[in-house]
C-alpha cells in the first residue's frame, strides 16, 4: 500500500479554514544571476565620487575577482558552486593607488518579493568578502523592508569579519564561499511585498561577491530539530460506544529539520486518561535520518484497546526524541489527539472547532449534496441504530426547508475506488427520515433514524454510513457544521495497510447515489445506538424485489421474486423528504410484476418502499421526463 491520498474535492467554506505548510529546503524564491542583475533591482553608490562609484557588476568568470584580491590566493577565485553560471560582485579596491576621497555606500535592492503564507523566511546565499578599512560586523548589512522601503530592519551577515590583527576565529576575509544564513521572519514572514537590500559602507577595502540567493520556509541555522508531522494515526472515532470498542494502532511520520543527520531517535506514543495517568505506551526506534528527510510508514508493534469506561476522555500523544543530542525546537516534537468512550454515541468530532462546510461540483456551483460519517460496528448482535444527530451551520437561512437522513449498511470499499457505490450498499438505505428546519436551530438536532421510529438492527462486521441530504432547485446553499481539526487520513492508511480499513466520511455531490470518501474534514453527524428492544420488520433478501427502468419516465415496474407468496403487499412512493406521495396495496404476490404510473410525478429522485409478509425493501428511482 502506497500512501497517496491527494484527491481534489470542491470543498467550500462558510467560516474559516487554516492553512498548513510543508517545511522543506526547496526555496520559494531564488536568484542565481545566470541572466545578470535582475531587471528592476536598484544598484547605487550613494556617497562616492562619480568616477569612484562602487556598484555591483555581473560576471561569469570566477577569477574576475582576482584583481581586487590583491594577491591573496585563497580569495582570488570565487568559490560559489555556480559562479561560472553567473554571480555579482562589488570592487571596493577599484584599482586606486590611494584611499578614495569618499567612502562608498553601496546598496543593491531587490524588487518586491511575495512572502505571503510563509511562516518562516530564511535567507541563504553564498558570499565572499574581504575588508581592510572597516569591520564588516558594523559596515556590511543585509536590510529588509516590508513597507516599500519606508523603514528597514538590519541584519549582520558577517559578525566576525574585522580589520587589523584579528584574533581567531575572526578574520578579515570570509570563507570562500561563506554560506550566509539569516532568519528574517520577524520582518518578512507572511508579508506580500518584501524588499531585501545588500548594503556595504566601505573605504578602500577588497570586494564582496554574492551568488545563489534563496528564501526558504525553514530556519537552517538549527542543527538538531526533529518534528512529528501532521500525518499520524488517531483513534477511528472521536467517540465510540463501549459496546463497539476494538483495538487500534499507531503510525506517525517524523522529519529531520536540522542541519545535522539525526543518528538515532525514538518515537513514543502514549495514552493518558482524564486524570493524566498513562495507561499505554509504545515506542519505535529510528536509525540515521538525513537532514530534510522524512521517515514514513513505520508502524508501532503494539495496539491499544480503550477500557470499557463510558464517559472517559483519553489523550494520545506522539513524541519524538533525539538520542544523545538536544532537540533545539521543542514546539514540534509532539502531536496530540483525543478520543472518548460513550454509552450509545458514535461520533467523528467533539462539537468543537467547527466551521461551516458544504460540498459542490466544479466551481462549487452544485447546491444539492449529501454528506455523512462512516462507523464500523464490530459487535452488532443484539444492537440497533436508534437516532441520528446532526448540526447545521446556517439554519437561519434554511427555515421551512426539509432535509433527509439516510442510514446505509456498507461492506467497505470492495473495489478500491475510494467510493461508496450503490452495489456495495445494496442500492438503497436501511432507513431514512426527514426534518423540517425552523431556522432557530443553533446546536445539535436529533431525530429517529427511521421514518416510522423503528429501531434498525445492526450486524457484526459492517460499516454503517449515516448521511444528511440536502436537495434544492434554487441558489440557497446549506452548510454543515464540521471540523477540519481531526484528520483521519493516517488512521485510514494504517488500517487499510493491514486489510481492515476504517473510514471517516463520504460525500455525494448532486445526490447521485455514489459517495466519495473524505478524511480531512468530518461533519457533525452522529449515530446513536442501543440494545435491540423491539421486534423489527426484517429486510427482504437481495434480489427479492427490483425496480426498473431506472431512470423512469411514464411508469416504473416492480418485479417480485419472493421465497413464498405474500398475502399482503404494500408499495409506497416517497419523495426524498420522506413524504408519502402514493400507496398501493396488493394481495397474493409471489413471482409477479406491478406497474406504477409515474407520469404525473415531477422529475427527481424518489424512494419506493415495498412491505411484504417476508420483510421490507427500499429502492431508489429517478424520474426523468
Amino acid at each position: 500500500m502506497i500512501k497517496f491520498f491527494t484527491r481534489c474535492f470542491a470543498l467550500v467554506l462558510l467560516l474559516a479554514m487554516g492553512a498548513s505548510h510543508s517545511y522543506g529546503q526547496t526555496p520559494f524564491y531564488s536568484e542565481d544571476f545566470a541572466n545578470g542583475i535582475p531587471a528592476g533591482w536598484t544598484n547605487v553608490d550613494a556617497t562616492s565620487l562619480a568616477a569612484q562609484a562602487v556598484i555591483f557588476q555581473h560576471s561569469t568568470d570566477p577569477a574576475a575577482v582576482a584583481v581586487a584580491a590583491l594577491g591573496y590566493t585563497p580569495s582570488s577565485t570565487f568559490g560559489s558552486a555556480t559562479a561560472a553560471n553567473g554571480y555579482i560582485w562589488a570592487n571596493s579596491d577599484r584599482g586606486l593607488e590611494s584611499a578614495p576621497a569618499e567612502d562608498h555606500t553601496t546598496r543593491l535592492t531587490t524588487t518586491a518579493i511575495n512572502c505571503s503564507g510563509q511562516n518562516i523566511v530564511y535567507l541563504r546565499l553564498q558570499s565572499l568578502i574581504g575588508v581592510f578599512d572597516y569591520d564588516a560586523s558594523t559596515n556590511v548589512k543585509i536590510r529588509v523592508s516590508n513597507n516599500n522601503g519606508t523603514s528597514w530592519t538590519d541584519f549582520v551577515p558577517f559578525p566576525c569579519l574585522v580589520t587589523g590583527a584579528a584574533a581567531p576565529p575572526c578574520t578579515r576575509w570570509s570563507a570562500n564561499p561563506e554560506i550566509v544564513g539569516i532568519n528574517i521572519s520577524s520582518v518578512a514572514a507572511n508579508r506580500p511585498a518584501v524588499l531585501i537590500q545588500f548594503e556595504w559602507i566601505g573605504g578602500w577595502d577588497y570586494f564582496w561577491a554574492i551568488d545563489d540567493i534563496e528564501l526558504l520556509n525553514q530556519d537552517l541555522s538549527i542543527q538538531n530539530d526533529m518534528q512529528v508531522n501532521t500525518f499520524f494515526a488517531r483513534a477511528p472515532n472521536a467517540i465510540t460506544p463501549a459496546s463497539q470498542l476494538e483495538p487500534f494502532g499507531f503510525v506517525a511520520d517524523v522529519k529531520n529539520n536540522g542541519r545535522l543527520t539525526a543518528a538515532s531517535s525514538t518515537l513514543t506514543v502514549s495514552i493518558k486518561n482524564a486524570g493524566n495517568t498513562e495507561i499505554f505506551s509504545s515506542s519505535v526506534n529510528y536509525g540515521s535520518i538525513a537532514p530534510d528527510s522524512t521517515a514514513e510508514n513505520v508502524f508501532f508493534t503494539n495496539e491499544f484497546t480503550p477500557p470499557n469506561a463510558p464517559g472517559e476522555l483519553y489523550t494520545g500523544s506522539y513524541t519524538i526524541a533525539l538520542n544523545g543530542a538536544t532537540d533545539e525546537v521543542a514546539s514540534n516534537d509532539s502531536r496530540t489527539f483525543q478520543f472518548a468512550v460513550s454509552d450509545t454515541v458514535f461520533s467523528k468530532e467533539f462539537n468543537t472547532g467547527l466551521v461551516g462546510l458544504r460540498y459542490g461540483g466544479a466551481g462549487g456551483t452544485t447546491r444539492s449534496y449529501s454528506w455523512g460519517n462512516i462507523y464500523y460496528v464490530p459487535n452488532g448482535d443484539g444492537m440497533a441504530a436508534n437516532s441520528v444527530s446532526f448540526r447545521l451551520a446556517n439554519a437561519s437561512q434554511l427555515a421551512g426547508r426539509t432535509i433527509s437522513t439516510f442510514l446505509y449498511r456498507w461492506q467497505g470499499d470492495a473495489n478500491g475506488d475510494d467510493q461508496i457505490n450503490l452495489a456495495e450498499y445494496g442500492g438503497a438505505p436501511l432507513a431514512f427520515n426527514s426534518y423540517e428546519i425552523t431556522g432557530a436551530e443553533t446546536n445539535i438536532i436529533t431525530i429517529p433514524v427511521d421514518l416510522d421510529g423503528n429501531q434498525i438492527p445492526l450486524d457484526d462486521g459492517y460499516h454503517y454510513f449515516i448521511a444528511v441530504q440536502y436537495a434544492t432547485e434554487d441558489d440557497q446553499f446549506m452548510f454543515m457544521a464540521a471540523t477540519q481539526q481531526l484528520d483521519y487520513t493516517g488512521m485510514w492508511f494504517y488500517t487499510d495497510s493491514l486489510d481492515r480499513p476504517r473510514y471517516a466520511a463520504a460525500a455525494d455531490v448532486g445526490n447521485t447515489g455514489t459517495y466519495f470518501l473524505t478524511f480531512n474534514a468530518v461533519p457533525v453527524i452522529r449515530l446513536n445506538i442501543g440494545p435491540l428492544t423491539s421486534v423489527q420488520e426484517p429486510a427482504l433478501a437481495a434480489g427479492a424485489v427490483s425496480v426498473f427502468p431506472n431512470p423512469a419516465n411514464e411508469e416504473v415496474k416492480v418485479a417480485f421474486k419472493l421465497d413464498a407468496p405474500s398475502a399482503e403487499v404494500e408499495v409506497s412512493i416517497m419523495d426524498l423528504s420522506g413524504k408519502v406521495l402514493r400507496t398501493e396495496r396488493h394481495q397474493n404476490l409471489f413471482r409477479d410484476q406491478l406497474t406504477i404510473n409515474t407520469a404525473q410525478l415531477p422529475a427527481g429522485a424518489y424512494n419506493v418502499r415495498i412491505r411484504t409478509e417476508q420483510g421490507v425493501a427500499v429502492q431508489r428511482v429517478v424520474v426523468q421526463h
